[in-house]
């Protein structure tokens, strides 16, 4: 019986009852600061510092979004360099107490000679960590420079909880809002992810 019934739900899942692929959720934070003005329909070449699959995608997809927005996309000799940047944030790290030391006073007030006693070596106790959880990000980072001095004219990046979706649906959601962005200096704001 368990024979026949998996191949026809399997079927079924092919027919296409069930949605694997979920869209992202919630919301990113855009910032951008614009160093030096700049012409808006400004040619320019867009590079990718690690050239995976996702990234050479968020490429032609910015460059579609840049095309739109009025600028000239892809020429290899460009006077501008845009460069994509991405990555994950790990969601949780320590800091070492700094009570490690106490200062050491006499009577009056004056530091012994040593200055400071080493608490773990005299107590041999553990000294608390600050723990510091946030969860997990992803960020897509853009940078603009000029090609010819290497001035940086312009740059922006968005993060969002890696909660909200997958890095390649953040990046593809993230793309039209940085490319609206090039150019102007942004702070802090939060934007749905579509």
């Amino acid at each position: 019986m368990s024979r026949l019934f998996m191949p026809f739900f399997v079927v079924g899942l092919m027919a296409g009852g069930v949605d694997a692929v979920a869209e992202p959720s919630g919301q990113a934070t855009l910032n951008a600061v614009a160093f030096q003005p700049m012409p808006k329909a400004a040619a320019l070449e867009v590079r990718v510092l690690n050239d995976s699959a996702d990234n050479l995608a968020i490429k032609r997809e910015l460059e579609t979004a840049l095309a739109a927005h009025g600028y000239s996309v892809g020429a290899s000799e460009a006077p501008l360099i845009m460069t994509i940047d991405t990555g994950e944030d790990v969601g949780a790290w320590q800091y070492p107490s700094d009570s490690g030391s106490i200062r050491m006073m006499d009577d009056r007030g004056r530091l012994f000679p040593q200055g400071e006693l080493n608490v773990t070596r005299m107590a041999r106790l553990p000294l608390p960590k600050t723990t510091v959880v946030t969860p997990p990000q992803y960020r897509l980072g853009l940078t603009l420079d000029a090609r010819a001095n290497g001035v940086r004219l312009w740059q922006g990046w968005s993060i969002a909880d890696l909660s909200q979706g997958e890095p390649a649906e953040l990046a593809q959601a993230m793309v039209p809002k940085l490319a609206e962005s090039v150019g102007e200096t942004v702070r802090e704001a939060r934007f749905d992810l579509q």
